[in-house]
């Protein structure tokens, strides 16, 4: 079975410029409408730092092997 860790960065579906991306996307939209589209954003902001997280943890346990 592959390691999260032995993914390339380039194809795993949440890497670090993406997470980076989708985080910015949600601080960035500058426009009244914009707003609103960012206040329901902030729900799946929370979600994505705990996917975040947990996929640095799974990295972290693969690495200390």
């Amino acid at each position: 079975m592959i390691r999260f860790s032995d993914i390339p960065t380039e194809r795993f579906p949440l890497n670090f410029h993406k997470y980076c991306q989708l985080r910015e996307g949600v601080d960035d939209l500058g426009t009244a409408s914009g707003r609103g589209v960012s206040r329901e954003l902030m729900d799946i902001h929370g979600c994505l730092g705990r996917a975040w997280e947990l996929i640095r943890e799974i990295e972290r346990r693969e690495n200390a092997r």
